[in-house]
């Protein structure tokens, strides 16, 4: 087969097209014009590239004018979608947005065949067949071409739809065949296209540009024979026969040739009258326009203008076009409103409100400056005092100078814009407020229906002050308020109150009160009552229940008290509830403090010896037997005072009281009952288990840490078996049974309390323990010179390795300072003997021991301190002390000054001797150093 006429076929094609194009653009102010003329040139390019492409015998060659008629090839659906919808009528319907939208995928495709993308997006593995002459190419059509493949289908077919609708819409117009030729055209390639993708022939022929040889030539014949092109006569019948209006067309002899369908139905079937002489038809109508029509009269206006009809190739002069317009609804709401007027002309004269009528007055700009009145009632002359004949056809800044603005600028609103509004203001010229209503009839006039409202305004503005008057006491009080109206909803809430519940007064407005005011009882944590509800219901004054808790929006919770009570109109119907209520929370909690310390002790969180009391009174009775109390007692708490201090007696105090909460159940009652007394009060409780009780309080003495002190506890317990037995009595056994466990171990306790002082001022510092020991040997070397009682000898070295334990009670910082002490440090450094003889007095055995201590620090010649005592006065044993403590603190290290040698130290004593220090002491230790007895 010899498939060199497709060659010829397509270049034929190519011309078929662009001399279609040039006609179109010769008519390119028809609308869709232009566009057909594009699609032909994109069709041309189409074939033309196809043409090339069969003659290339190159790959290269080859991709290049695929490339080429792919611009023509994917133009084609959009523009072809765009001249169909702007052919039809319908190119208002094309914005710039769908415009963009259809153009985008053609635009896509485009792209992508003329740049790297096509192999993976439209087509791939491109092969050459030569056939006869041409070449025919095969590849492989990927994703990207199916997606245009789609979008051109729903293109054509949806510009098919819409030529095949304008043809039966214009089906009436002799030309109206142009819309089916067009279709009929475009259906061919689309058939092609539709084989070409689907089809699964070897012979790879693109069937679309052969078969553009059959549309080109319905192309032109559509052009020559409905003239595509030309607008005048694609509506003719169309518009003629659509319009309300009859319409009746007379020749230069003034005989119908002509009528529409609407003219038909009123005079009678076109071939029944054509011919005929419109005065015949016009004689049907009487002077006042009416005609007869199925025993109804119908009112026409009528209308003769000559013109010029073209026919397809001839034009016809000297024509008469007669238009015939049924104005019947016009008339009869004419005659409506006449026969109205006087009804409403009596309601304008009697109406109570005020009426104006005016017309608008405007600037070069358009601007309304002015209006004048046209009519007015006599209620507005009554209730302005302006009279009719003064004001109408006057301005109203002729009569009224000062008039705001305001008004002429609302009322142009309404006059030009034909708007009605309502609203309220004042006018300085008639000094009255008014209610104004206004609307327009007619373009540039406008109606003013108002009232007067002076006395209604000037109420509200009294109320309004009386109002926010009280608002701002309401607002401004200390007391929170929150009113309500009669459905329990907020409608104020004051800055307090804003504060108490966390809601704002915008935030609460409108919300229901229960909700605003969360209420709950303290105790047991239940809601409380709404107090509005109760005051609505009631009609009464309430007041909250006691230990109520308002919970905040943020769950802050606040104690309260409060009262509310109703608000009344006529002292009968309730308009509402107004709530006041205060933060009692510091009052409360003071309250509580002083409840709490009223029956507390204030030092160590146990109950007190009144709470004791009426305790004691509330469970003796029968049902509590047998009724057990325990009587504690802090061993040695002075000494612990004059050791340390009162703050170390008072943790004493605090550790004794933990101790007894560790040792007893929760619901055992635990006092102080005087200064370092304790009572433990034990309901239900046996001999045998207050013992165990008793001696459990013992042995924490022992496991308690509480260094450097020891805790020791003096405990004494009773119980009630009979109702008969005085409470009394049995507290008296408990205590007497404490007070000799106290005298059994009193004195050893103390020892041990000294023993532990003395230890912790040895670890305290360092060299002290080394001090006192080495001066205890020398007192001893000086009690063997001295010939002391053995007695004598030995309080003298208990003496000396105690002679200290008052400086316990000192700031180790001023024991431990490096350089002098300041005169404050020296007055705190000499109390430790007074110290040490209140600690070492504590034990009886002790007594000669405190003396030696006190007077150690005396001087012979009665500088020294603490009583200033002189000579022989002060005690021997104190003497030697004196003497053996100031050798070896100048023989030893201190914080405060550097050794010096012995011979140095018996130089300065010998110095001292007659003034600080007793002569003969002083000798015997010189004889003792220097024979090196010691």
């Amino acid at each position: 087969m010899d498939f060199s006429i497709f060659l010829y076929i397509l270049l034929l094609a190519v011309f078929l097209y662009l001399i279609i194009a040039g006609f179109a653009l010769k008519y390119r102010e028809v609308e869709g014009a232009y566009g057909f003329s594009v699609l032909m040139i994109a069709t041309a390019v189409y074939c033309l590239g196809y043409f090339f492409q069969l003659q290339s015998t190159d790959e290269q060659a080859v991709t290049t004018w695929i490339n080429f008629q792919y611009i023509g090839a994917a133009s084609i659906p959009g523009i072809w979608l765009v001249f169909v919808i702007r052919y039809c009528g319908l190119g208002y319907w094309l914005t710039p947005g769908k415009m963009i939208g259809i153009g985008a995928i053609p635009a896509i495709t485009v792209l992508s065949a003329n740049s790297t993308f096509v192999d993976s997006w439209l087509y791939s593995g491109v092969q050459l067949e030569f056939v006869e002459g041409i070449t025919l190419v095969k590849y492989n059509l990927l994703f990207g071409y199916y997606i245009f493949f789609v979008y051109a289908l729903l293109s054509v077919l949806i510009g098919l739809a819409l030529l095949i609708y304008s043809y039966f819409k214009f089906k009436q117009d002799n030309n109206s065949k142009r819309f089916l030729l067009l279709s009929i055209g475009a259906a061919v390639p689309l058939l092609a296209y539709i084989v070409s993708v689907t089809s699964t022939s070897s012979l790879n022929l693109d069937l679309v540009p052969l078969s553009s040889l059959l549309t080109a030539f319905i192309y032109l014949y559509n052009v020559y024979t409905y003239e595509m092109f030309r607008s005048v006569s694609i509506s003719k019948d169309v518009i003629y026969n659509t319009l309300q209006d009859a319409i009746i067309v007379t020749n230069d002899k003034h005989c119908i040739t002509e009528m529409n369908h609407t003219a038909q139905k009123y005079f009678g079937e076109l071939e029944k009258v054509i011919g005929k002489s419109i005065d015949e038809i016009l004689s049907k109508i009487d002077a006042q326009g009416v005609f007869r029509y199925q025993g109804q009269a119908l009112w026409f206006s009528i209308k003769v203008n000559p013109i010029d009809i073209f026919d397809n190739r001839d034009s016809l002069t000297n024509n008469n076009l007669y238009i015939l317009r049924d104005v019947t609804d016009s008339v009869l709401a004419q005659q409506a409103l006449y026969e109205s007027e006087e009804k409403y002309r009596t309601l304008f004269d009697h109406m109570q409100e005020g009426f104006a009528f005016h017309e608008i007055i405007c600037d070069e700009q358009g601007q309304a400056v002015d209006y004048r009145f046209l009519d007015v009632n006599p209620s507005f002359e009554r209730i302005t005092g302006l009279q009719k004949e003064q004001i109408v056809g006057q301005r109203v800044l002729d009569i009224l100078p000062n008039t705001e603005s305001y008004w002429i600028e609302e009322y142009g609103k309404v006059a030009l814009q034909g708007t009605s509004i309502t609203f309220e203001n004042y006018s300085i010229e008639v000094e009255k407020y008014f209610s104004v209503t206004a609307f327009s009839p007619q373009h540039g006039q406008f109606a003013v229906i108002f009232f007067d409202i002076t006395d209604r305004v000037l109420l509200e503005k009294a109320t309004f002050k009386e109002k926010e008057r009280l608002r701002t006491t309401l607002m401004s009080v200390g007391d929170g308020v929150i009113v309500t109206d009669k459905q329990a909803n907020v409608v104020m809430l004051n800055n307090v109150a804003q504060t108490l519940t966390g809601y704002s007064e915008e935030e609460a407005a409108g919300m229901p009160f229960s909700k605003v005011f969360t209420i709950i009882n303290q105790e047991t944590k239940q809601k409380c009552k709404d107090p509005v509800e109760l005051v609505l219901k009631s009609g009464k004054i309430e007041t909250l229940e006691e230990n109520t808790l308002l919970i905040a929006k943020d769950g802050t919770k606040t104690m309260i008290a409060d009262s509310a009570a109703p608000i009344l109109v006529k002292n009968v119907e309730i308009q509402g509830v107004v709530v006041v209520f205060r933060d009692i929370t510091e009052e409360f909690e003071r309250q509580e403090q002083i409840t709490y310390l009223s029956y507390h002790d204030q030092l160590t969180g146990l109950y007190n010896r009144r709470y004791f009391e009426e305790q004691l009174k509330r469970v003796d009775t029968e049902r509590n037997l047998p009724l057990s109390m325990i009587v504690i007692d802090v061993n040695s708490l002075k000494l612990i005072n004059d050791s340390f201090g009162h703050t170390m007696g008072d943790k004493l105090i605090q550790k004794t009281a933990e101790i007894l909460r560790s040792a007893c159940r929760a619901d055992e009652i635990i006092a102080r009952w005087g200064g370092d007394e304790f009572v433990v009060l034990l309901p239900n409780t046996a001999l045998e288990q207050v013992a165990s009780v008793g001696e459990r309080i013992i042995q924490l003495t022992k496991e308690f840490d509480f260094a450097p002190v020891l805790i020791s506890l003096s405990v004494g317990w009773a119980t009630k078996l009979d109702s008969c037995e005085d409470t009394q009595e049995i507290f008296k056994q408990a205590e007497d049974r404490m007070y000799r466990h106290k005298l059994l171990y009193s004195d050893k306790i103390k020892r041990q309390i000294i023993e532990k002082i003395n230890q912790h001022l040895h670890r305290v510092s360092k060299d002290e323990e080394q001090h006192a020991l080495r001066v205890a040997k020398l007192c001893t070397c000086i009690a063997e010179k001295l010939v002391m009682p053995r007695e004598d000898k030995q309080d003298l070295i208990t003496a000396a390795k105690v002679h200290d334990i008052g400086k316990i009670a000192i700031n180790t910082e001023i024991l431990d300072k490096a350089g002098p002490l300041s005169e404050e440090e020296w007055i705190e450094m000499k109390r430790h003997p007074e110290v040490g003889f209140r600690i070492l007095s504590a034990v009886n055995d002790f007594s000669n021991i405190a003396e030696i201590v006190l007077s150690h620090h005396e001087h012979w010649d009665g500088s020294g301190y603490p009583k200033g005592l002189r000579g022989k006065e002060i005690p021997i044993h104190s003497r030697v002390l004196s003497v053996a403590e100031a050798f070896d603190s100048m023989t030893h290290n201190s914080s405060y000054r550097k050794a010096i040698s012995e011979a140095d130290a018996l130089r300065k004593l010998q110095e001292q001797a007659g003034k600080q220090f007793d002569p003969e002491v002083v000798k015997l230790l010189s004889e003792i150093i220097n024979n090196d007895i010691c």
